[in-house]
């Protein structure tokens, strides 16, 4: 069994797990960790991995456009419901580790980590997770009072979401958790199923890899910067 890394240890009572739809229970002595795994938070840790400087997570589409209009080579990444939105880039992060990102900004928009993210801003910090960037993550956090905030799909749990949210409460608890049976049940998912079955298969691949990211994306105002 290939175990995840070993991370500074958090205690157990100190790490607990929410549904996006609970973000108003965030309190401003936690950091949040907001989990939407496939794809938008791995797509955030890889943007910036390839040298995006901050990333705009923006809840609507006219939103996002509009934004993009204020920033000067901006890039626009999104999607609805898994699909493609005209004018943008799609949520990939297979995509976006081929493009040139260095010093550019990025405004992505999704069908529920954006507005997940923005949803947490009630907590003292607002971090984006996932497995590319788990170990990162955890140390950056460790001894904290943590709380994972699962993106969810359109107001309800996700398996996906609630899978990679268990795997980084054990990784900070300083658990031992297996990396392969993590993958695998994040391949059951729906949401991996029908990425798959989109064609969207790098994309799977790119967010099921543990630490390829360790970055540590964190909202700064209405926008993520590396830390």
């Amino acid at each position: 069994m290939m175990e995840a890394p070993r991370v500074p240890e958090t205690p157990a009572e100190s790490v607990r797990i929410l549904q996006a739809s609970q973000a108003d229970q965030l309190r401003s002595d936690e950091v949040a960790i907001v989990v939407d795994v496939l794809r938008a938070t791995s797509t955030i840790a890889v943007a910036m991995e390839n040298g995006a400087v901050a990333v705009h997570p923006v809840t609507s589409v006219e939103a996002a456009r509009q934004r993009g209009e204020e920033i000067d080579g901006a890039v626009l990444v999104g999607e609805r419901d898994r699909g493609r939105l005209e004018g943008f880039v799609d949520n990939s992060p297979a995509k976006l580790a081929g493009m040139d990102l260095g010093g550019r900004e990025v405004v992505l928009t999704t069908t529920n980590g954006t507005g997940a993210l923005v949803a947490a801003e009630g907590a003292g910090r607002v971090l984006a997770g996932g497995l590319v960037n788990a170990s990162r993550v955890a140390r950056e956090v460790a001894g904290e009072r943590v709380a994972l905030v699962a993106a969810g799909w359109r107001g309800d749990p996700a398996r996906d979401d609630d899978v990679c949210c268990t795997f980084l409460a054990a990784l900070l608890r300083g658990e031992r958790v297996s990396v392969e049976e993590t993958v695998s049940a994040l391949e059951e998912s729906t949401s991996a199923v029908k990425l798959r079955e989109a064609g969207k298969g790098a994309d799977v691949d790119a967010c099921l890899s543990v630490d390829t990211a360790p970055v540590v994306p964190e909202l700064d105002g209405a926008r993520l910067i590396p830390v």
